[in-house]
This record gives structure tokens, C-alpha cells and sequence, in this order.
């Protein structure tokens, strides 16, 4: 494929040679001619893509040239002048960034907007949408460029610290490995010198027994064997003195012939020694010394989502130190899905557990009016005393830093794009996150007043999400604006009175009470 301009190419294509191809054809794998150069699109075109070319409302206005393709390797100019250098495309690196997708919200080649943009029907050439749309302050790309740098750090920061701890648990557990082994082989090492005791002492005291029961047996041996002497010469005595010699001797032999039975039932003792199988079983069967394995710990950032509420539920957000009956005015969730709520009556804001109860709160020198997420741990909260006061929810609920703003007493105050919409009396001031007043909105972005058919300039913010702000009329016109701050929809209600706030599910405050439908 030719790039740049100016390149000798010769392909070899089944049935013709020639010295420059058709950049579009030769991508699908088709050997063209080339008649004309686009110095913009940096491409070569025979006659059925120059055709083409002229026709796509991308291309169209490109300013094609001749053939003397060498002239046009580094510069050329056009009818309106010297060709801006443009970002390339980020899938296709050769092309020039040259459409925007409203859709999408992005800028695309014009080879992107051909393959994967077909159904998109608000699809502009650079130059129209810079006169259709309007581009966000540099302060508000500055603070999400600051704010996704400081999200980055702070995530290096964890990894960092991760990488510490695992290496760090890594010795622990091996100290503790080792430690457990030494456990067991010293729990073994005494169960194993009990038993040597043990044995030792059951053969010291058999041994001793049976060494015994020898010397008697000796001796038994010994008067038998003098008895069966005396008997051989028993005839040479009279009677009176045969029959007291017998009667010694039959003594003798009752004696020894129960010393003989007595002896013979310790002729089989021995000592015997069983394995502890239950033991055996407990270590044989583990299939490991420890239990190790890998947890995962869910961060914050991960959604928690609330208890389900299938019907009408009142929850009482009352707190232990209040000593007024609340006055709700604002609600926000934080990313891990709890729940903060700005106590008007009350001078707090207080944080909901789980069940919706009062876990802690933090209480300011002037009432709020208004409450939104800023970060994975941080609110705003709007003070009638004309400031903004940042709180950091972590174990505990801390106060960071504030700015002025005007209007404090009024309630409006919500989150887009980085930015936090404040409602003054009349219209909404726009505050970048460091207090910077970026602008005062009354009207869409072309001037035009945002709600038709009405006299009101009133621009009340009611509600947000990622893509669009919900601004109020304060009677009965909610409008969606985009991040362009360009009218998306308008929605009029006759039977909706002073819309002051809006929300994805239906949360009511009464009497201290948040009712959940």
C-alpha cells in the first residue's frame, strides 16, 4: 500500500503491471490503475474510487491531484492552502482523524465511519461540528484530566502497596509454614519420649518381675532336687521316720507344683506396642500442612446493590443527637451503593448502612441544601452559608476543603461531567471541582432559551448521570441537555408541579422518613 505520496510502487497483479495501484483496491486485494493522488487521505485512486471519493461527504471537498506523484512527497497545498497535519486514527493509523459521530460522541476516519458507522445518522465532518457544537472549557478537561491522574496514582499506589503486602504475607506465611511444622514435629518429639518412657518402664518392671519369679524357681529347683535325694534313700529309715520324711516331701512337691502352676501364667507376658491410628488417620489424610489459597478482597468501586424493596417501606433516618424532626433535601449513593442524605433541619449529612439505618453523620455550621458524589469516597454538599464543602467518606466522615458560591440558599445542586451545577435564584451556575465559576446557564448552548413556549429562564438542576444533565423550569418542563450542554429532549407534564428533583428510583421524604416505591 503507498503512504505519503511519492513512492515508486510496482505490484504484480494476475493479469497487468503497473507502476502505481489503487491504494482502496489493492486493500481488497484487487489490482487497479491509478489515475489521481489525495495528498489528505494519502492515497492513490483509479477512476472508480476517485468517483467514490468525490461522492462521500468526508472526502468530497479533498483537493485530488495529478499523476506527478514525486512533487507531493512531503508538502502540497490546496485551494484554501497549506493541508493541516491532523491526529490519525487510533484503529487505523495511515488516516486522518475527519468525522464526528454524535452518536458516539467521538471523532473517527472516514474508513471508520464507513464500516462501523453506517447506522449513525448524525454523522458531521470536523469543520461542520465545530460550528454546530460547542467545545468544553479547557478547565473542564483539566479537571478530569487531573481527577482520572489522581484515580491512576491512587490505583499504582494500591498496586504498589498490594505488591508490599503479598511479598510481605509471602514471609509471614513461610515463617509461619515453618513454625507449624516445628509444632508438629515437637508435638510428636514428646508423644514419642512419653512412649519411650513408657516402654522403658514396663520393661524395667517386667524384667524385674520375671527375674524374680526366676530366683524363686531356682530355689524351688534346688529344695526339689534335695527332696528327690532324701526319697532315693528312704528305705534305710524305720517307719516313723520314713513317714515324717514323706510327709516333708510331698510338702515340697504341693509347693512347687503350685509355684509351677502360678509360674505358668506369666510365661506369655510381653510388652505390645499399637499405632495411635486415629492419629495416623488425621495426618495421613491432610493433604496439606496449612491452607493456603489466593482472596480476592471486592474494592469500593465495585456497586453494591441495595436491599430489594418489593413494596411501600418507611425507613426512620432520625440519629441519636438530632433535635429537630428531619427535613430531607438531598440524597446521593456512592459507588459501593451507600447512601448519604443531607438533614436540612438537622444541620448533617448522614450515612445509611445496609438496612438503611443511621450508621454515623457529620454536622456543618449551615444548613445544606444540596448534596452530590464527587469521587468513589467523596460528596459535595451545598451550605446556605454560600459555600460548597467537600467530605471524605471513609471510616469516618471527614470535611477537606470548600469554596464560595452564590446562592447557597437555594436548593439545586448536582454533579455532570465533572462539573457541579448550582442553582442561584434565576439560573445555574456551573463550578469546576476547584471553585473556579466557569459559567452562569440560561439558555442552550446556541443561545436559544431552553424551554419554548415559556417566559421562564429558570434553569434548575434536578438530576444527572454520565451522559445527561436534567435541568427544571421550576413548573412543569424538565429538559435533557448533553454534554455539549445542547437540548437532547424536553419533557412538559401539565399534572407535574415545581419538578425539584428527580431520581432513577422513587425515594419520598416525609417527616424524617424515606419512603421507598
Amino acid at each position: 500500500m503507498a503512504e505519503g505520496g511519492g513512492f515508486n510502487v510496482s505490484v504484480r497483479g494476475s493479469d497487468a503491471e503497473f507502476e502505481y495501484t489503487c491504494t482502496p483496491c489493492a486493500e481488497d486485494g484487487s489490482n487497479q490503475e491509478a489515475l489521481i493522488y489525495c495528498p489528505e487521505c494519502k492515497e492513490y485512486l483509479c477512476a472508480a474510487c476517485t468517483k467514490y471519493h468525490q461522492k462521500v461527504s468526508a472526502t468530497k471537498k479533498h483537493t485530488l491531484l495529478e499523476k506527478d506523484f514525486q512533487q507531493h512527497e512531503h508538502s502540497f497545498d490546496t485551494s484554501e492552502g497549506a493541508v493541516k497535519k491532523r491526529d490519525k486514527c487510533a484503529t487505523h493509523a495511515e488516516r486522518d482523524i475527519e468525522m464526528y459521530c454524535r452518536s458516539h460522541d467521538m471523532v473517527y476516519c472516514a474508513l471508520c465511519i464507513a464500516k462501523d458507522h453506517r447506522s449513525c445518522t448524525d454523522v458531521f465532518e470536523i469543520e461542520e461540528a465545530v460550528t454546530r457544537f460547542s467545545v468544553q472549557p479547557d478547565e473542564i478537561l483539566v479537571e478530569k484530566a487531573e481527577s482520572a491522574l489522581k484515580q491512576m496514582i491512587e490505583m499504582k499506589q494500591n498496586k504498589d502497596e498490594n505488591i508490599q503486602t503479598v511479598e510481605k504475607q509471602n514471609e509471614e506465611i513461610q515463617m509461619k509454614v515453618q513454625q507449624t511444622k516445628n509444632k508438629l514435629i515437637q508435638h510428636v518429639e514428646k508423644h514419642a519420649d512419653e512412649t519411650t518412657k513408657t516402654v522403658d518402664t514396663l520393661h524395667t518392671s517386667l524384667i524385674q518381675e520375671l527375674a524374680n519369679e526366676r530366683e524363686t524357681v531356682i530355689k524351688s529347683i534346688t529344695t526339689l532336687e534335695n527332696c528327690r535325694q532324701q526319697l532315693d534313700f528312704s528305705g534305710n529309715f524305720d517307719k516313723s521316720e520314713q513317714f515324717v520324711k514323706q510327709k516333708l516331701q510331698s510338702g515340697i512337691l504341693s509347693a512347687a507344683e503350685i509355684l509351677f502352676n502360678d509360674t505358668c501364667q506369666f510365661e506369655s507376658q510381653k510388652i505390645i506396642c499399637k499405632e495411635n491410628n486415629v492419629l495416623l488417620d488425621q495426618i495421613m489424610s491432610a493433604t496439606a500442612l496449612m491452607q493456603v489459597e489466593r482472596n480476592v478482597v471486592q474494592k469500593k468501586s465495585t456497586l453494591k446493590v441495595p436491599p430489594s424493596v418489593k413494596s411501600m417501606s418507611k425507613v426512620n433516618v432520625k440519629a441519636s443527637s438530632d433535635t429537630k424532626e428531619c427535613n430531607i433535601v438531598g440524597i446521593c449513593q456512592l459507588s459501593d451503593g451507600t447512601i448519604i442524605l443531607a438533614d436540612f433541619a438537622n444541620r448533617k449529612i448522614k450515612r445509611l448502612d445496609d438496612q438503611y439505618r443511621v450508621r454515623d453523620h457529620c454536622d456543618f455550621e449551615a444548613v445544606p441544601r444540596g448534596i452530590c458524589c464527587t469521587g468513589i469516597n467523596e460528596v459535595a454538599v451545598k451550605l446556605g452559608n454560600n459555600k460548597v464543602q467537600f467530605v471524605s467518606v471513609g471510616a469516618q466522615m471527614l470535611k477537606t476543603f470548600q469554596f464560595d458560591i452564590k446562592g447557597g440558599i437555594n436548593i439545586g445542586f448536582v454533579r455532570f461531567a465533572d462539573t457541579l451545577w448550582s442553582y442561584n435564584g434565576n439560573g445555574a451556575d456551573i463550578y469546576c471541582k476547584s471553585g473556579t465559576l466557569l459559567k452562569t446557564h440560561k439558555n442552550d448552548s446556541s443561545g436559544k432559551q431552553l424551554f419554548k413556549s415559556t417566559s421562564s429562564t429558570r434553569v434548575f438542576p434536578v438530576a444527572s448521570n454520565k451522559s445527561y444533565v436534567y435541568v427544571s423550569d421550576l413548573e412543569n418542563r424538565v429538559v435533557c441537555l448533553d454534554t455539549s450542554e445542547n437540548v437532547n429532549m424536553m419533557l412538559t407534564e401539565p399534572k407535574l408541579k415545581q419538578i425539584s428533583c428527580m431520581h432513577i428510583q422513587l425515594w419520598y421524604f416525609v417527616c424524617g422518613r424515606i419512603v421507598i416505591a
